[in-house]
């Protein structure tokens, strides 16, 4: 039985061994681009996420800050109102009062409510940003970035043998095609000044000929 599954496993392992080798170079370097792709991607979400705790962290510490003081204004101005109601003798003026009174009262209780809730999340964000700072998260989450960055910039500019022969033929038929085109050109301009020798000679020829031509005719009216 034993036997048995040793050899599975190394006919796993050959399998496996022969599959990377298999491989081409030029798709294992895809393979390993869109690796170190991935892992940055999860470590920068995981590094945002802790800049966003201590961004959340400065909110909250505000926040919890000023409501201590928003529940004292509010309890000042209720019984500053509430000393003052029996001095009035206007029902009308003495009811907007008491709305007031009541209204200073909930705006209170909201805030302390809120300063609960505001000090429990606080806590649990102070929590885990000092589980951050024990494990080292944030400077191992930089320097896991900038490593895989190294190696995907290493990757990114990698050429295997394929993509190097590849390169040397495109860039050897941009030479022939360049001197193809200058040889062209040459041509074209050598073309180009037997045309115009041929019609310069063409011209004298017939400038000759009529010249010829009116000379005869002059000797001929003597």
């Amino acid at each position: 039985m034993d036997e048995d599954v040793n050899t599975h496993h190394d006919m796993t392992d050959k399998s496996a061994e022969e599959n990377i080798f298999s491989i081409k170079p030029e798709t294992l370097k895809d393979l390993l681009i869109k690796k170190h792709d991935k892992f940055l991607e999860n470590y920068r979400k995981e590094l945002t996420g802790i800049k966003e705790k201590k961004g959340r962290e400065f909110v909250l510490k505000k926040i919890v800050e000023i409501l201590p003081d928003k529940t004292d204004l509010l309890e000042y101005w209720s019984k500053n109102l509430e000393e003052n109601l029996n001095k009035i003798n206007d029902d009308a003026l003495a009811q907007e009062i008491r709305e007031k009174i009541i209204e200073y009262r909930k705006e209170k209780q909201d805030a302390e409510i809120e300063f609960s809730t505001k000090s429990g999340e606080l806590d649990e964000i102070e929590k885990e940003i000092n589980k951050d700072r024990v494990e080292n998260s944030e400077e191992w989450l930089a320097r896991k970035i900038e490593s895989h960055e190294k190696s995907l910039n290493f990757w990114k500019n990698y050429k295997t043998e394929g993509e190097k022969k590849a390169e040397e033929k495109k860039k050897k038929e941009m030479e022939k095609k360049a001197a193809e085109d200058v040889k062209k050109k040459e041509m074209e301009k050598k073309a180009e000044e037997i045309k115009k020798k041929e019609m310069e000679k063409k011209a004298a020829e017939e400038k000759r000929v009529k010249h010829k031509k009116a000379k005869k005719e002059k000797i001929g009216n003597k």
